[in-house]
């Protein structure tokens, strides 16, 4: 006969403080493609983006599950709106109401698609009226929307530390307007803003003296080495396009960052210009690819040498490296190549090297093991996307470093041009390698041109 303490504990079992974490867990969980959604959105106010686990279902099961789903602020606290209908600004409404006093994560976005902007636009006053309790806002609206939003004289945006724009705002006044609003933040530690150019100068908010973390669309050399300057605490730094400046507008003064620690530039502008005036003694992951490749003065011959001299005066030690040129303005010239440069001390300590346009004999070469020399001895990833060495190279370059006794080298990722034929050697080295040792992806691409790489890559 069965007792009551044998009896299964059931949800309901559970005290309401349990109760509310797991409504928040479930709330909370990542949402996979293939998870079955409801029949019929819930509304297209969510607490996850995209997600069928929605705190209103919860009211749904019983009265004692919605007066615990009610009395849960975090339940309400995070809001993601896309492209809202009439009836969706009353329910936003009623989501901050029962947020209560808690700190709010809001995303607001309206496409171009959206025709009817009267229901977003009075959301997005709604949440104005809140400013003080936003802690992250991840906009992607109208220019049309922020006219009479985003006032710094209005919004108090004293506990904002996460904020992210995602539309290009082409008038010139308004986009300072936004800037000054973002940067009163006392406690603002990233801001992502993207399709849309920043100029350091416009703003001298508090912000600079917290954010760690930065990602901009454009901006030009001197206006990098400006905001750096500004950012005491910065950690991160990631651009997509960067232009260079006027050479009468060029900064001068070498600026140091001691804590920056990753710097990528998706696209740079020639060359690299902004390095003769940066020292960066913390940096470890250092990603860049120059636009439009140039020879001369200030093109592949002085471009390893900005970048000799920046290590030495920075006295950093990376541990990822990605770099890439275009070739196509060259005709496929190899002297902006990493070669010899592989044994630069700066790159000691790497541990993932990632090159993404053409590679000849001469980089591959300068990677192996030779005698007493170990270029990169801690090595542990290696991408080549464009690899032109002749056959047989790469394979005795990885053989050189795998059968040391010191090796590291996990993982080789490469992209040959040319036909699987005419790279017999190199693709062989699967069969002489122990795969639970060393993950080889080696193959050819008919989108590679041998001689020139991907023609239609940049």
């Amino acid at each position: 006969m069965s007792t009551p303490k044998d009896q299964p504990i059931t949800i309901d079992a559970f005290p309401n403080e349990l109760l509310s974490n797991i409504f928040a867990l479930y709330v909370r969980a990542s949402h996979t493609p293939n998870d079955p959604r409801p029949s019929k959105r819930i509304g297209r106010i969510e607490a996850v983006d995209n997600s069928p686990n929605s705190p209103v279902l919860l009211g749904w099961v019983s009265s004692r599950w919605r007066a615990v789903a009610l009395s849960t602020v975090g339940l309400w606290s995070t809001i993601v709106v896309r492209n809202p209908l009439p009836r969706d600004v009353g329910i936003f409404k009623q989501w901050l109401e029962r947020s209560r006093g808690a700190l709010l994560d809001l995303t607001l976005s309206r496409n171009m698609e959206s025709n009817d902007g009267a229901p977003f636009h009075n959301i997005l006053l709604s949440a104005a009226a809140e400013s003080s309790r936003w802690r992250s806002i991840n906009l992607a609206v109208l220019d049309e929307d922020l006219e009479d939003v985003f006032d710094p004289k209005t919004l108090i945006l004293s506990n904002l530390k996460h904020a992210q724009y995602i539309h290009e705002i082409p008038d010139r006044g308004l986009k300072r307007r936004f800037y000054e609003c973002i940067f009163t933040s006392p406690v603002l530690i990233q801001c992502r803003i993207e399709a849309c150019s920043i100029e350091p100068t416009w703003v001298a908010g508090p912000a600079w003296n917290s954010l760690r973390s930065v990602v901009i669309d454009t901006i030009d050399t001197t206006g990098l080495i400006k905001m750096l300057a500004m950012c005491p605490l910065i950690e991160q730094c990631m651009v997509n396009i960067m232009f260079l400046s006027p050479s009468e507008s060029v900064h001068r003064t070498t600026v140091t960052v001691p804590t920056l620690r990753l710097l990528h530039l998706a696209y740079v502008e020639r060359y690299l210009q902004f390095l003769d005036y940066l020292a960066l003694p913390s940096l470890t992951d250092f990603r860049f690819s120059i636009l439009r490749a140039q020879r001369g003065t200030d093109g592949a011959s002085s471009l390893w040498g900005k970048i000799k001299d920046f290590g030495a005066r920075s006295l950093c030690k990376l541990k990822y490296f990605e770099y890439g040129y275009n070739t196509s303005y060259e005709g496929g010239h190899s002297d902006h190549e990493m070669g010899d440069n592989v044994n630069l001390p700066m790159f000691s300590e790497v541990l993932e090297l990632s090159l993404l346009s053409k590679v000849t004999d001469t980089t591959v070469t300068a990677l192996a093991f030779k005698d007493s020399l170990r270029p990169l001895p801690r090595l542990k990833t290696l991408n080549l996307e464009c690899c032109d060495s002749t056959d047989g190279v790469l394979s005795n370059t990885i053989l050189s470093r795998t059968t040391s006794g010191d090796t590291t080298l996990k993982e080789v990722s490469v992209v040959f041009g040319g036909s699987p034929e005419e790279r017999s050697e190199d693709l062989s080295l699967e069969q002489k390698l122990d795969p639970t040792k060393v993950t080889l992806k080696l193959g050819t691409s008919e989108e590679y041109e041998s001689g020139l790489g991907y023609t239609s890559f940049w």
